[in-house]
């Protein structure tokens, strides 16, 4: 496109680790707030409605994992995320899946919320670079579940699992592997997932890279 390799630097984001961080009363908070019990397994999507976040990829694999942990709850967060939007609705139905789904609209406490899923998810078809929701959940030690788009991989690394676009086979078949793996070992690799976002994307190293860079430049 006409840019020069030799001048690009690349300059990850970073997370603040203090605001995104593990809380076992977020996540009994949010499950009163559902009204769910407190040992629900939660699957989680923060993700505004569009084409390229795929969510008829997410609710396909959600009917699928559905036959075999009819207990899991959905819940679902971002721009357009509700009832009253016509087209998610359909989607859902089409995927027979209308019970066990929780749709939150947009919020402003998406530290809470987040901190409060036992798995975290993304289904992107296209369009991500670097996926902030991904890395946040990973500061609150949940483990991940991501479609190969983007950076996603790269973020994730050893510390969740990575599937194909537009596979929902595939997507059910790592939640259900994250599942079966049990607290125990959810919570560990969430712990992993935690280490690797401190000593890779911390919002301090992101912050000291520019600063470099700036002086470099004025130099």
């Amino acid at each position: 496109m006409g840019y020069d390799p030799s001048k690009m630097q690349v300059i990850e984001n970073g997370f603040d680790n203090e605001l995104w961080k593990p809380s076992e009363q977020a996540r009994a908070g949010l499950r009163q707030e559902l009204e769910l019990p407190d040992d629900a397994l939660v699957i989680g999507f923060a993700a505004r409605f569009d084409m390229q976040k795929d969510h008829e990829n997410f609710f396909r694999a959600a009917h699928i994992l559905s036959k075999k942990h009819p207990d899991t709850h959905f819940l679902l967060c971002g721009q357009g995320i509700d009832h009253q939007n016509r087209r998610l609705i359909e989607i859902m139905q089409q995927c027979e899946m209308t019970g066990n789904v929780h749709l939150l609209g947009d919020r402003d406490d998406m530290h809470r919320v987040t901190a409060a899923f036992d798995i975290a998810t993304m289904s992107s078809a296209y369009g991500e670079g670097f996926p902030n929701v991904i890395g946040e959940a990973m500061a609150c030690e949940v483990c991940c579940v991501a479609t190969d788009v983007g950076d996603a991989g790269r973020i994730i690394g050893n510390a969740g699992w990575v599937v194909p676009k537009r596979d929902p086979e595939a997507l059910a078949a790592a939640w259900s592997a994250a599942i079966e793996a049990g607290v125990t070992e959810r919570r560990r690799m969430g712990r992993l997932a935690r280490d690797r976002v401190k000593a890779k994307f911390s919002l301090g190293s992101s912050v000291r890279a520019y600063q470099d860079l700036y002086r470099s430049l004025i130099h």
